[in-house]
Formats: structure tokens, C-alpha cells, sequence
């Protein structure tokens, strides 16, 4: 559906409980509470917000929770698997001939944090045959630096199941009862009983509406750079690296998301430390330009429960370029280098504080550009 602010409201007419459009359609704007109580009221079911405006229902409560709990799950990024060492003596020559075959099992050892079951390999009977089983082809694997990889993951593992308990409480969801076989493996490997992973998740919750816990969270996450932290007291980070946040700020972001219904196609996220938002920012390109453009912004007030929507249409608000992106990037991204050199020429530009925190339009940027006794990046011409 259409939630309010979504929509060009300048040649409609007020009608009932919508609006009359310049071609006499009559359309009904919902706010996303609305829609998600007429939903639960119609078909008795809880609904699962995943955009603005777009809902799932389940036909039963185990598909519900293991698709909620798979939203929280950190995934092992690439760079993090490079420091495997290589098991020695024999188990060396049973590796490298089932080389491929052990790596995947490794890597599916990582991604659950723990011991796979049979039934949670593909590759279980090829293992057995091959090697000897997945107690077999975990001593093989057993080194130093691999055990302490997979301490790592199982750490992360435990605080993804903190961040879904927490929010199934925010929710009051009712499928919270239910189960699925990895869930009920996972909660026994890494709290020993679902009581204290519970127990566990509720304070959690609760602290998501401390400023000071929020403060130490946006700072821990800052010095990972994971995202960047700036007066007053804002912490913004790139979308795809939520999962790797302090749980503090996973379950505040998921709450937001839970009033919203979801953030998933914006680029940008702000946490407000003191007042209780939460600014989700959609750009026109994020990815493939080094200037790019904002062309929605939504900010979600915890404390109210309100969405406000901002759309960068050229009408009432004008797109903003983001500057300095590489403050949100990982440094092992492919093009992060070239990037930090645009943004470095940018900061050091003479006269680029005279436009205050959001930085100049882009003329007013090709200016100053111009103006300078710097040469310019070769690369910054096609952002211009």
C-alpha cells in the first residue's frame, strides 16, 4: 500500500477517508501502523513489516520465526577467512585431497557457529565417505587460529539470537513460542536452554532506551570503524554493516524497523543518540558514485512512534550530495582508496567549511574546485 508521504499530494482533493486524484481515482494513503493493524485484524495473523508499505504473513508460526531469526544472522565476510592456517602431518595429506570439500564444511561450521548436524550438511555423505564424518573433519581442521575463528563466530552467533529474542519482546510476537530444529540447536549450543537466552535479551532491550548505553555503543562501533561518530552525538553507517554493530545498536535499529517495516533498500542509517531517532537515507546510485545524491530521507521517532517522510523531488526539497563517503566504507572494499582520495581533496578544499555540516550543492563544489591550486582527482569529474 501507499503510506502517507509517499505520494504527490499536489492535485488531489480530500474525499472520505482518502483523496480524489486530478483524474477523479480515488486513493487511501495508510500510515504503517494502520496497514499493520488492519492486516493482524483481518487475517488474524501478525504481520511482518519488510518495506515501507509491504508486509509478509505466514501461514504458520516455525516459517515465521526461523525467517525473522535469518534477518539477524552475521555473515562471515571474506577477509575474515584468510587467516586459516593448514592442519599438519597427516591430517595435511587428508586435507588436501578433500581440500574442497573440507573448506566447505568449514565454512558452514563458521556461518552456525557451532558443529553442523548431518541433516545441516549437503555435502554430510560425501564427508563421511571421504574423511570420516563431521567429528572426523573437525579434528582434522582443529588449528590454533581456525578454533579461535570459530570462537569468534559462535560470539556473534550468540548476540544474532540476543537481537531476535530482543525484538520478538519489542513485537509481543506470538509465534515466539514456536521453534525450528536450528533454532533450538543453536539456543542449546550458545545459552544451554531458551529460558536464559530470554533472560538474556529482555535487559537488553530495555537499555536501547538509554542515551548513555546507546553513547558507549555508537563509540565502540566508531573505533571498529564500522561507521563514524560525530557531534551531537550521531552515529551513521552503511546499511549492510548492521550486523556487525554492538547488540545494543542491532536491536535499536531493529525496533525502528519494526515500527517502519523495514529499512533494507536504504544505503544510510543515522542513529540520534539522545532524542530516540533513527534517519534511514536513500541516494540515487550510493554504490556506483563517489558524490551521490540523496533522493529520500525517513526519520523515525522511537519515542512517538512517528515516520516522517522526505522526498528529494526538486519540489519542496532539493537532493543533497553526501560527501566524504569513505567515512562509512569498509577499507576492504575495492574502491575504497579512490574514494578517501576524492573525499581528502574535498576536506581540504578552501572554503568548503563555509557550507556548513551537509558540505555545498555541486556547482557551488565545481567552484571551489576550480577556484583551487590543487589538482583535482582525475576521477572526480564524472560526480560533477
Amino acid at each position: 500500500v501507499m503510506l502517507h508521504g509517499q505520494g504527490q499530494y499536489a492535485s488531489v482533493d480530500d474525499h472520505g477517508d482518502g483523496v480524489l486524484t486530478s483524474r477523479n481515482t480515488f486513493q487511501k494513503y495508510y500510515s504503517q501502523g494502520e496497514i499493520k493493524d488492519l492486516i493482524e485484524k483481518t487475517l488474524g495473523r501478525q504481520p511482518v513489516g519488510v518495506r515501507p508499505g509491504c508486509f509478509f504473513v505466514f501461514r504458520n508460526d516455525a516459517d515465521e520465526q526461523q525467517f525473522l531469526e535469518q534477518r539477524y544472522h552475521h555473515r562471515i565476510e571474506q577477509h575474515e577467512l584468510l587467516k586459516w592456517s593448514l592442519p599438519a602431518d597427516l591430517s595435511q595429506r587428508i586435507y588436501e585431497r578433500n581440500r574442497e570439500l573440507l573448506d566447505s564444511f568449514w565454512l558452514r561450521c563458521l556461518d552456525l557457529g557451532r558443529l553442523p548436524a548431518p541433516d545441516e550438511l549437503d555435502e554430510f555423505e560425501d564427508l563421511k565417505e571421504k574423511v570420516g564424518g563431521v567429528r572426523k573433519s573437525f579434528s582434522i581442521l582443529s588449528t590454533e587460529d581456525r578454533l579461535q575463528s570459530l570462537k569468534e563466530s559462535a560470539a556473534r552467533r550468540k548476540q544474532d539470537h540476543l537481537v531476535f529474542f530482543a525484538l520478538n519482546f519489542f513485537e509481543k510476537r506470538r509465534s515466539g513460542v514456536a521453534s525450528t530444529k536450528r533454532i533450538d540447536r543453536d539456543v542449546k549450543a550458545f545459552f544451554g536452554g531458551r529460558r536464559i537466552a530470554q533472560e538474556e535479551a529482555k535487559p537488553l532491550l530495555m537499555s536501547v532506551g538509554d542515551p548513555g548505553v546507546m553513547l558507549k555503543a555508537c563509540m565502540e562501533a566508531d573505533d571498529a570503524s564500522l561507521g563514524w561518530f560525530n557531534e551531537p552525538r550521531f552515529f551513521t553507517f552503511e546499511i549492510s554493516r548492521l550486523n556487525r554493530l554492538p547488540t545494543p545498536l542491532r536491536i535499536y535499529v531493529g525496533c525502528a524497523s519494526q515500527l517502519f517495516g523495514g529499512l533494507d533498500e536504504h544505503d544510510l542509517l543515522k542513529v540520534h543518540v539522545d532524542s530516540g531517532k533513527l534517519t534511514a537515507m536513500r541516494f540515487d546510485d550510493y554504490h556506483g558514485k563517489k558524490i551521490p545524491m540523496m533522493v529520500e530521507r525517513i526519520k523515525v521517532d522511537m519515542r512517538s512512534m512517528d515516520v516522517h517522510f522526505f522526498e528529494s523531488n526538486g519540489q519542496e526539497y532539493q537532493p543533497q550530495p553526501l560527501y566524504f563517503k569513505s567515512r562509512y566504507m569498509s577499507p576492504f572494499e575495492p574502491d575504497f582508496d579512490e574514494q578517501y582520495e576524492i573525499d581528502q581533496f574535498v576536506e581540504e578544499l578552501e572554503g568548503i567549511e563555509d557550507f556548513g555540516e551537509y558540505g555545498p550543492p555541486l556547482g557551488a563544489l565545481k567552484a571551489l574546485i576550480s577556484r583551487s591550486k590543487v589538482s583535482a582527482p582525475a576521477n572526480i569529474d564524472g560526480e560533477l
